[in-house]
């Protein structure tokens, strides 16, 4: 099946990301959502070590520490960095509880990104202790940020642009903007979380700076809650069908700025 991608994309960075409880002691309800130290760093470092073992003979074997040996290790926390020799190639991440693939342009396709993925997925599986190799996993996430800069927002106000080309229109309360100077100068940054039937679908929208340069940056999330079976084909399986929807919410919203984005076709 025919589908279209762009030769100029707003595209940042894709992060897919795949989590799983771990043992965190006792925690206050009130702190369920923050990441708190791990207590079973052992079982950690044996899943570091079996990974960057398994790593290295598929091309991964540049490993490198982002925490240092003996610090605190937070739950869903990357704590080891895995690198290729190979051009484009994405780079993994590994902490207690989180396994990431991380990919930035130049990126061509998620059809050239998925031989990547599943050899990452295929790493984790390999690398879990015994114990855990049937345990599911608690939660999938893909995430796509994008970048629009000058070349697409044309010099537009925030809000216009929004509104214009990306079909988001933010309404203040009258004595708000009875009070505005400069309607160019309104900053809006919103986040918004809605159901789907994968899970849910967050979208994140503020100004920021990307490569030293002002942008306005859309962050689109997937989010798939589990169980999800840790069986390769199934998780995969759950990233296709995250792909699919932000590919097609992606497509939709930016209609009016296909063009600049120059694209084509890929059978």
């Amino acid at each position: 099946m025919a589908t279209t991608v762009f030769r100029q994309p707003p595209l940042v960075e894709i992060v897919a990301e795949v989590r799983w409880d771990v043992p965190r002691g006792e925690v206050p309800h009130q702190f369920a959502n923050i990441s708190i130290p791990v207590t079973d760093t052992g079982a950690h470092e044996s899943q570091v070590l079996t990974f960057a073992s398994k790593a290295g003979a598929r091309g991964y074997g540049l490993a490198e520490r982002l925490v240092p040996q003996g610090f605190p290790l937070l739950a869903h926390q990357a704590g080891v960095r895995y690198r290729s020799n190979t051009a484009g190639a994405p780079i993994f991440q590994l902490g207690p509880g989180v396994f990431t693939a991380n990919i930035t342009p130049p990126y061509n396709s998620w059809s050239s990104f998925l031989p990547h993925l599943e050899i990452g997925v295929e790493l984790l599986l390999e690398s879990r202790a015994v114990s855990e190799k049937d345990r599911p996993f608690s939660e999938l996430r893909l995430t796509y940020f994008d970048a629009f800069g000058e070349k697409l927002t044309r010099g537009k106000a925030v809000t216009d642009f929004l509104a214009e080309d990306l079909g988001i229109r933010i309404e203040l309360p009258k004595v708000i903007t009875g009070l505005c100077t400069d309607p160019t100068g309104v900053k809006p940054s919103f986040s918004v979380a809605v159901p789907i039937r994968a899970g849910t679908i967050e979208l994140k929208i503020s100004e920021g700076w990307v490569r030293g340069v002002p942008n306005l940056v859309m962050v689109t999330t997937v989010i798939c809650k589990g169980p999800v079976q840790a069986i390769k084909e199934t998780v995969l399986q759950a990233f296709n069908d995250a792909h699919a929807i932000i590919h097609e919410s992606f497509f939709e919203m930016t209609t009016t700025l296909h063009e600049l984005m120059e694209p084509e076709t890929l059978e």
